[in-house]
């Protein structure tokens, strides 16, 4: 599979104290609709999302965040807690300017994150300017980074503030005074309740999915539920919803009526069960998952009573 690289550039309105920014998207990515619900920056794990694109036929997301800067500490530091509270897996974090003309001092950083037995492969660019941290992250699933990797990478580099004021925080002192570090226990703690919150978000998210989708407005109904998460949970409950969908269309009697809308119900439901296995690392693994997608398949072979010649 291959994406076009080919870039356009859009500016997005200002979400917290007039910020605006810039940022190159991938042709063929598509944005989702933000969530309105309000942020409570005292969690200090939270951010605002401020922008959301995903791929049309992929598990490949681009995001951007921000948040007000922490009193105390680092960008590296404020990173490696994120990280650390979202099981990212760091790797290869430096200090690189980014944006155009190389507009701000950053910390960037390659990492993989376990998300339901998949390995996800993420980019991160993190940057603080004029008491607000700032964060985009690209990621898709490790066996799509070949595809998606540079162009999703390029993207989250390209961010740039339109009316920016400057760092008033170190990029990346590692004792920097003052920053209190979180405990794992705190981290599992955290993680866990914030689980529970993004699926609280998905149940009215994947109501609306399953609404746009009576309209056959696929792409909205994906991005209806990828606003609220962006985790591989997202993903499956995308795949769940397109299975009932083509169980409903089925039941009452469409595939004869209107064949090619069942069809493309097929097809949607059997490429998001299929995106959701991790590259294999033995042939015993590579067995296991082919054995896994043929088993999808037939599952939903069995729905629709036939396999579509595409």
């Amino acid at each position: 599979m291959t994406t076009s690289t080919d870039m356009t550039r859009r500016t997005f309105p200002a979400r917290i104290a007039d910020l605006g920014f810039s940022i190159d998207v991938p042709e063929g990515f598509i944005e989702a609709e933000l969530p309105l619900d309000d942020v409570n920056f005292d969690d200090p794990a939270q951010s605002a999302p401020l922008m959301v694109f995903s791929s049309q036929v992929a598990l490949a997301i681009i995001a951007v965040a921000a948040r007000p800067a922490y009193a105390t500490g680092s960008v590296l530091q404020w990173v490696r807690y994120l990280a650390g509270h979202f099981g990212l897996d760091l790797q290869h974090v430096q200090v690189k300017s980014v944006g155009q003309d190389g507009a701000h001092p950053a910390i960037t950083a390659f990492a993989t994150q376990k998300q339901d037995g998949q390995t996800m492969h993420v980019m991160l660019v993190a940057f603080e300017d004029g008491g607000r941290l700032v964060t985009a992250h690209a990621m898709c699933p490790r066996e799509l980074w070949s595809s998606y990797g540079n162009a999703i990478s390029n993207a989250v580099e390209s961010i740039t503030l339109t009316a920016p004021k400057g760092p008033t925080h170190d990029l990346d002192s590692t004792d920097a005074p003052g920053w209190e570090r979180i405990t794992p226990e705190q981290h599992r703690a955290d993680s866990e309740r914030h689980a529970k919150l993004r699926a609280a978000k998905r149940e009215p998210a994947v109501r609306e999915a399953e609404r746009l989708l009576l309209s056959d407005k696929f792409d909205e109904a994906e991005h209806a539920i990828l606003a609220v998460d962006q985790s591989i949970e997202g993903g499956v409950e995308i795949a769940r919803i397109y299975e009932r969908r083509l169980k409903a269309m089925v039941d009452a009697g469409l595939v004869k009526r209107e064949r090619e809308r069942v069809e493309t119900v097929f097809g949607r439901a059997l490429r998001w069960r299929q995106a959701c296995y991790p590259e294999p690392h033995t042939k015993m693994e590579a067995d296991d998952y082919e054995a896994g997608r043929k088993e999808d398949l037939a599952h939903l072979v069995g729905i629709l009573g036939y396999q579509p010649k595409d």
